[in-house]
């Protein structure tokens, strides 16, 4: 009887044992495969629930889902785009952890990640980082991509002051963003129909402006500030062809 036992027992071991070993070789060809997608992560993981590699596996999904996606998308969809707890989970620690989220925005690099670290942790110690690199990737990636150029602003009497001050009228259905990258960085929103006021430092500044529509096209320009009275006003205007 001892004996039988014995065998049962150790063909348990064994089995455990082969399982282990699959397992981990599964491990080391997903993770050392760049061309491994979601499906491979989320296979694994439904395969081996009970492995130690899952939460490893789950780690590298949830990076590549989170890297490879608008933050903002991310943060709307509920199932996190894997429809597996483990990694669906991980992503959610991952944006909702300050440490980790500033480490995946710096990686990300774009402005719509350092704008949503601000939203989610605007008492951090980065903030004044953030802030500055939202501004300087939002006006880059509006040069960059397709836009208009927006007239040089009025220019009013000289105070020799060390800041400019500058009258803002939206003329627009939507909120307006403005951003001003140069010896100081601004970002302010207004809102549709209503006028704001900045006093910002002066020198030359990259400015971008947008609204949040797919239809409207962000624009940009250059201006040197001197210490005067400036004022622009902002309107979307459309444009007929005739074919």
């Amino acid at each position: 009887m001892k004996k039988i036992i014995y065998f049962i027992l150790s063909c348990f071991m064994l089995l455990s044992i082969t399982s282990c070993n699959k397992a981990e070789r599964d491990y080391y060809r997903i993770i050392g495969n760049k061309q491994a997608t979601m499906s491979d992560y989320t296979k694994y993981i439904k395969k081996y629930p009970n492995s130690s590699f899952a939460s490893a596996i789950a780690d590298t999904a949830a990076l590549k889902i989170i890297r490879s996606t608008n933050i903002y998308d991310i943060r709307e969809r509920e199932y996190f785009g894997s429809d597996v707890y483990e990694i669906s989970s991980r992503v959610s620690q991952l944006i909702s952890d300050e440490s980790s989220l500033w480490e995946i925005v710096t990686q990300k690099d774009d402005a719509n990640s350092y704008d949503y670290f601000l939203e989610q942790f605007p008492n951090s110690s980065h903030y004044n980082e953030a802030y500055r690199l939202l501004i300087e990737r939002d006006v880059a990636e509006a040069f960059a991509g397709k836009h208009g150029i927006m007239p040089e602003m009025n220019k009013g009497r000289r105070t020799g002051r060390a800041y400019s001050t500058i009258e803002i009228e939206n003329r627009t259905e939507y909120v307006l963003t403005i951003s001003y990258s140069g010896p100081d960085y601004k970002r302010i929103k207004i809102q549709p129909h209503s006028n704001a006021i900045v006093n910002i430092g002066n020198g030359y500044y990259d400015i971008a402006a947008r609204v949040k529509a797919s239809n409207v096209t962000p624009y940009v320009g250059q201006e040197t500030l001197d210490g005067s009275y400036y004022s622009s006003s902002y309107y979307i205007s459309t444009t007929s062809f005739r074919y």
